[in-house]
């Protein structure tokens, strides 16, 4: 039987090799910055798309490394609004870029990642066929869905009530208050 005491010593030795490197952590950063200002002056699609991702990257990234675990779910945000203006490619990109890689370097991939890149990459499919609807209407309605399909699966499989609402709940939250705050505004600038 492995100790308290042993559990806590492997996630610390976990938590310290995955650590990203200082130096190319403030280089994220600092392309984060330059993307924005690239992005917001010459409307460039590259420079906006790489903005998110990268955006996305790192917020998911320290999430990730948090000691509870949690899901902020932006990268559905991020992918819907990418396809939207640029395409299902596009998307995709900023999905991988968001949610996969971060999780992967994390070691935070597991089935609940799986089921939500499932649900998102259909709803970036949907957002592209379905893409004269209005974005915000559209979008909130993918993420209604998406949440309640998701809550019904992981009931089904019993899944822990305090995992639902940290990473299901929250993520729910998140994208509503980024479609009603964000969605008209930023399609409206970079159409």
């Amino acid at each position: 039987m492995i100790s308290k005491k042993s559990k806590v010593k492997e996630f610390k030795r976990f938590h310290e090799k995955s650590k990203i490197n200082l130096g190319f952590l403030s280089i994220i950063y600092i392309s984060i910055i330059v993307l924005l200002i690239i992005s917001v002056l010459t409307k460039f699609s590259i420079s906006f798309i790489l903005f998110l991702g990268l955006l996305g990257l790192i917020i998911n990234y320290h999430t990730n490394m948090l000691t509870i675990r949690i899901d902020l779910g932006i990268e559905v945000f991020f992918s819907l609004l990418v396809t939207k203006l640029y395409g299902i490619p596009a998307g995709f990109f900023v999905l991988a870029l968001t949610s996969f890689i971060p999780d992967i370097y994390t070691a935070r991939f597991d089935k609940d990642t799986i089921l939500s890149l499932f649900f998102t990459s259909i709803m970036i499919l949907v957002m592209k066929f379905l893409g004269s609807t209005n974005f915000v209407f559209l979008g909130l309605t993918l993420v209604v869905l998406k949440f309640i399909i998701g809550i019904v699966i992981l009931v089904i499989f019993e899944m822990d009530p305090r995992e639902i609402i940290f990473e299901w709940g929250t993520n729910f939250a998140v994208n509503l208050f980024l479609f009603i705050s964000f969605g008209a505004p930023l399609i409206s600038y970079f159409s």
